[in-house]
């Protein structure tokens, strides 16, 4: 564990000057991967169970490839459906999630501490 703590450490203050690995995670389709990289966390896993269940005759590569590129169109297609639409929505705004559960009345079933109980 040491050793993961120190690679991050020097990724992380590399990362900040200009040079190859910065260039490097700069290029589009990287950036890209970025932008879907929960769906692709999310999904993964899932669809790698799926295909492993439908036992094809492929190479293992190639079924490694397939399983990748199902995985990489399923985030695609959430990012835009799903994740998009609800970060640029202005029916959903956490500020009035928060205030609308705080703010919720106490319903009428709840038992209520009467003042002789004091």
């Amino acid at each position: 564990m040491p050793l993961v703590a120190a690679v991050s450490a020097v990724l992380v203050l590399g990362l900040q000057l200009d040079g190859p690995g910065r260039r490097l995670l700069a290029l589009a389709p990287l950036v890209a991967l970025g932008r879907i990289s929960y769906g692709v966390y999310l999904f993964h896993w899932p669809v790698f169970v799926l295909i492993d269940r439908q036992a094809w005759d492929l190479p293992v590569g190639l079924t490694f490839a397939v399983k990748c590129a199902i995985t990489l169109v399923v985030a695609l297609v959430s990012y835009h459906l799903v994740e998009q639409p609800v970060r640029t929505s202005t029916w959903f705004r956490p500020g009035r999630v928060l205030v609308g559960a705080l703010g919720r009345p106490v319903p009428r079933w709840w038992p209520h501490r009467s003042s002789s109980c004091r």
